[in-house]
C-alpha cells in the first residue's frame, strides 16, 4: 500500500475515532489538519511533523506498563515506529512496530484508543 492509501487511512481513522477527553479532541483535530495540509504527512521525510503508529502494553491490571527504549532519542516510547509503503493501514503499521520490537510476544487485537504527540530532537 502506498503512503496515499495510508494517508486516506489515517483520514478515515481520525475521523471516525470518538476522542475520550478535551485534550484528544484537540489532539485528533491538529493531526487531521496536519494530514490536510501535507500530502506525505504519512511519511518520514515530512517536515515539520509526520504521522507514526504505535502500540501502548498494559499488564491485565493496567498497574504497569511495558516502554520500548527509542535508540535515537534515548527515551521510553511506547511500541511503534514510522509507517511504511507496505503497511495497509495505521493500526497495521501499529502491529508491525509492535511484533518487530515484541520477539515473539503474543499477538493481541488492536484498536485506537489514544493520540499522543511527541518531539524528538536529534541528539547529534
Amino acid at each position: 500500500m502506498s503512503h496515499a492509501s495510508l494517508h486516506r487511512d489515517a483520514i478515515v481513522v481520525l475521523r471516525e475515532w470518538a476522542a475520550p477527553t478535551p485534550e484528544q479532541e484537540t489532539l485528533r483535530e491538529g493531526f487531521i489538519r496536519l494530514l490536510t495540509e501535507y500530502d506525505d504527512a504519512t511519511a518520514r521525510t515530512c517536515f515539520p511533523d509526520h504521522l507514526t503508529a504505535g502500540v501502548i502494553v498494559f499488564n491485565p491490571d493496567l498497574s504497569k506498563v511495558l516502554l520500548n527504549l527509542h535508540a535515537k532519542a534515548q527515551r521510553w516510547f511506547a511500541f511503534g515506529g514510522h509507517l511504511e509503503d507496505g503497511d495497509e493501514t495505521l493500526l497495521h503499521a501499529a502491529a508491525r512496530g509492535w511484533a518487530a520490537r515484541s520477539r515473539g510476544w503474543p499477538r493481541f487485537d488492536l484498536r485506537p484508543s489514544l493520540c499522543t504527540r511527541r518531539v524528538i530532537r536529534s541528539t547529534s
